[in-house]
């Protein structure tokens, strides 16, 4: 948990975090990302539109995962730096 925290912290202060994301979002839950979803897809459907929904279990993800790989890549491309990943 501590690990998301600081990386929750440097991706808000670098503007970099996803708005619509529930995980590890004060005021944000399970709840309020499905009804964000049942909402933006009942206003399609009701303006005519085709509504395609893919979910991913992404839970096991990073017991495969070589973490020095993930390291450097979120120094690269995120521009983390390494205290936040220590």
């Amino acid at each position: 948990m501590v690990v998301a925290f600081h990386l929750t912290k440097y991706l808000i202060n670098n503007s970099l975090n996803e708005s619509l994301k529930a995980a590890y979002t004060g005021g944000f839950s399970i709840d309020t990302a499905l009804i964000r979803i049942n909402n933006d897809a009942m206003m399609s459907t009701d303006q005519s539109k085709s509504v395609l929904l893919v979910l991913l279990d992404l839970s096991a993800a990073f017991n495969t995962v070589d973490h020095n790989v993930l390291s450097s890549r979120l120094i690269d491309m995120l521009g983390l730096p390494g205290k936040v990943l220590g």
